[in-house]
């Protein structure tokens, strides 16, 4: 029986010269409501958002592009999109993101491709193993559902991420129950090269080397 592998994907922008980068969204975020039990608020994008860009980076228009606002986004190009559905990989957008002048001197907001954020709770199909992937301390409010873990304690950036995934999901882009941040299949690391996506970078589960398109 084959056995399915798995990468933590996000864009490269920080490795790669060249690559754009969101420095803030001027419009599109909301701010939820204060959680009764909990005490925590969050920033969520909305369908139609548009940021600024930072005016000292960037050259070339990537197909997924990195953000410093709300960190945990995943930005696409609408031909990562494109690739991604003609391999029959299923994918959930959020909403639409635009730009607001000014560009970095390098770059055409008019030649700008159509950018996406993916839904990262309708992309959920895992349940991570909290021990196994050094997470220490792990609660979640019963209300608001709410992640915290012990930053301190936790070693989860020197572990291997350890997770249950539902294969009945139809997802090879997805999500778990431990925050927002995107992982995949190796059917999409075998799309992003075989249709040449930029930008993207792909870390196995287990903690090995990173890959890069």
């Amino acid at each position: 029986m084959q056995v399915t592998r798995f990468y933590r994907i996000q864009d490269r922008t920080l490795f790669a010269r060249g690559m754009p980068w969101i420095g803030e969204f001027t419009d599109g975020v909301v701010r939820t409501d204060e959680c009764k039990i909990c005490g925590a608020a969050r920033l969520w994008p909305t369908s139609v958002m548009r940021a600024r860009l930072d005016p000292n980076r960037g050259t070339q228009w990537p197909d997924m592009i990195g953000d410093g606002h709300l960190v945990w986004l995943f930005i696409a190009s609408g031909r990562f999109v494109e690739a991604l559905r003609e391999e029959d990989i299923r994918v959930e957008l959020g909403g639409r993101i635009g730009f607001t002048a000014p560009a970095p001197k390098r770059l055409s907001l008019a030649d700008a491709p159509a950018y996406h954020w993916m839904d990262p709770e309708r992309h959920r199909a895992a349940k991570m193993d909290y021990a196994a992937s050094g997470f220490v301390g792990v609660e979640r409010c019963a209300s608001c559902g709410r992640q915290s873990y012990d930053i301190k304690a936790s070693r989860s950036d020197q572990s291997p991420q350890v997770f249950d995934y539902d294969t009945s999901s139809g997802l090879d882009l997805f999500t778990t129950d431990m925050g927002m941040g995107f992982y995949c299949t190796e059917r999409v690391l075998e799309c992003a090269t075989k249709h040449r996506l930029t930008n993207v970078a792909f870390w196995p589960v287990e903690g090995a080397r990173w890959l890069s398109q």
